[in-house]
């Protein structure tokens, strides 16, 4: 079993995390490390360009509180390029750079795992990275709840026992004050989210099951189940992915969505080769069942060294445009220059 393609193939955003840092200061204690990616992408649809280019950088600082426990901190934070957009009047709109605070979570951790505070990674992120595996394309039928994502105001925990890796975090609400009843109320989502992975001894096979919980203030709920699979051989990766998503709200009908993702990739020396099948399917009582998402994507990558890398990533639609319009319904080509470090 190839384990660094394993790696390569289900952590498509690793060096965001972490993966490729720089130790960048280091005492007895304690250290720093600094990580990050450039990353140049031109977006291609209907004829028309978007810049689509992004840096992250982020920072890891570990230090040593006693006899196997230490503790953490660990920022992450993506800035997007300026866009322009034509008017009818030939003058041009800039829309200013946006900046994505991601992660901002500080904690302690031992041989019991890891418990942080803050906006952290949710539990069904390490379940949707199964199929979310390509440079741009993918990932589309699996929508994870704002709880279960990167939910701020949080408490999280992940440990891995004997080839089992548990993850869980619950979201606080926030609460502003009611001056015309003189008491506070619920103002943000709150839930919490469990997952949990399975690796199968050394075959390369892995299962995952995930479940997640939200309230919005006192009228909206919603649920979400995640159960999928993966196996990697030599150099072949395949996986898949399901996801029931409930959204109730008080005096309105439930809307149901079922998500279903495939994914494979080959690598071919430094080449890298991937392609994923999207569906996401909308019920809602009374009405017409809809697709959400109907998409086939391919791409290529092809890695100079750790650090650098090129792709291009097409994205065949398959929605009607009759149902779902001109322009969700539309192909995409993606070129994109990657520098991690």
């Amino acid at each position: 079993m190839n384990k660094k393609f394993i790696a390569l193939a289900i952590a498509a955003a690793a060096a965001s995390t972490g993966a490729t840092a720089a130790e960048i200061a280091k005492n007895d204690t304690s250290s720093l490390e600094m990580g990050g990616r450039v990353e140049a992408r031109l977006a291609i649809q209907d004829g028309k360009a978007e810049d689509q280019s992004r840096v992250r950088l982020n920072f890891l600082g570990k230090t040593d509180i006693a006899d196997g426990l230490y503790g953490l901190g660990f920022y992450e934070g993506e800035f997007k390029a300026t866009n322009t957009s034509a008017t009818n009047n030939g003058i041009k709109d800039i829309e200013e750079d946006s900046i994505e605070h991601r992660y901002m979570f500080a904690g302690i951790g031992g041989a019991f795992g890891e418990v942080t505070v803050g906006t952290v990674k949710g539990s069904l992120a390490a379940v949707t990275d199964f199929t979310d595996i390509m440079a741009y394309h993918g990932n589309g039928a699996a929508p994870k709840l704002t709880t279960a994502d990167r939910p701020d105001r949080t408490i999280a925990y992940t440990g891995e026992f004997s080839g089992f890796e548990l993850r869980a975090n619950y979201t606080l609400s926030a609460s502003k004050e009611d001056k015309t009843e003189d008491k506070l109320v619920s103002e943000k989502t709150e839930g919490y989210a469990l997952s949990g992975i399975y690796n199968i001894g050394d075959t390369g096979a892995r299962v995952t099951g995930a479940y997640a919980s939200e309230k919005d203030g006192e009228t909206k709920e919603a649920n979400e189940f995640m159960a999928g699979a993966s196996y990697a051989f030599g150099d072949f990766y395949v996986a898949g992915l399901y996801t029931n998503k409930t959204d109730k709200e008080t005096g309105a009908k439930d809307i149901k969505r079922d998500g279903y993702e495939l994914a494979a990739a080959y690598t071919l020396g430094q080449a890298k080769f991937t392609t994923t099948y999207n569906r996401l399917d909308k019920k809602q009582d009374g009405t017409d069942n809809t697709k959400d998402t109907d998409a086939v994507a391919v791409d290529a990558t092809y890695f100079f060294n750790a650090n650098f890398r090129t792709y291009v990533s097409y994205e065949f639609n398959l929605l009607d445009a009759d149902k779902a319009g001109k322009v969700a319904s539309q192909d995409q080509a993606v070129l994109g220059l990657r520098y991690d470090f």
